[in-house]
């Protein structure tokens, strides 16, 4: 009886394998896909505005492009790269005049690893990446006759730092084709990072008013330019 039943077993664990080995060879092994979730984000920081003060004129703008290969029906790895900016006119309260352009910027080059449970719908990924966070502003060129104590409060300098990033998300790819064609994949998840060197406030500390730095810039590295909540919409093909 218990030969029997373990040859039922070898024998059903056969066909299974026979089953799955012929399905993954039929299915689309590669997935290029650009993601509009840095898009929404760039677009939506002009929020700013209503925290920094009306002296202030903030606009963004981001996108992510990623290449996916599926490795087993449960299994695939991915390469991605993303980039994001956003850029802040700083003017006197009145907005008489034009102090200074601040930039931010940031990309960031990451290894994903996704795990399928239920097989190419709902998924697990991990992320292993490097970024670099970059703040930059110019003084705007003002006249001669402005007062010293207007040409003090505009800003020049430049910084970057670089991260070591990890981070978990989670998604569903939403298949329009039978097995290849376009397809949508909306996930949400946590980076988290790990900067070399010294903070980007700490090192204008002595050129930005400490609680600008304390208040914005820390923000804006952990939760918005590097780590923090992560949405991603990715629209792309299977092929």
């Amino acid at each position: 009886m218990l030969k029997k039943f373990l040859l039922l077993v070898v024998l059903i664990a056969g066909v299974l394998a026979s089953v799955f080995a012929r399905d993954f060879q039929s299915m689309a092994k590669n997935t290029i896909t650009v993601d509009i979730g840095p898009t929404i984000v760039g677009g939506s920081l002009g929020i700013v505005d209503n925290f920094v003060g009306e002296d202030t004129n903030t606009s963004g703008f981001g996108i992510g492009a990623q290449y996916e290969r599926q490795l087993l029906k449960q299994l695939s790895v991915a390469g991605r790269f993303a980039y994001l900016r956003a850029s802040m006119g700083l003017s006197t309260a009145n907005d008489e005049y034009e102090l200074s352009d601040i930039r931010f910027s940031s990309y960031s080059i990451e290894a994903h690893a996704r795990f399928y449970p239920l097989g190419e719908v709902f998924f697990l990924n991990g992320m292993l990446g490097f970024a670099n966070m970059k703040m930059a502003a110019d003084e705007a060129a003002l006249p001669d006759n402005v007062p010293d104590v207007v040409r003090e409060e505009s800003l020049s300098f430049s910084a970057s730092r670089n991260y070591f990033k990890l981070g978990v998300k989670v998604g569903w790819r939403i298949n329009f084709g039978l097995r290849s064609g376009p397809i949508l994949e909306p996930s949400f998840g946590y980076y988290g990072a790990v900067g070399a060197g010294s903070s980007l406030a700490d090192s204008m500390a002595d050129i930005i008013k400490e609680d600008f730095s304390d208040k914005y810039v820390n923000m804006l590295q952990n939760f918005i330019f590097v780590g923090g909540p992560r949405l991603s919409i990715n629209l792309g093909w299977r092929f």
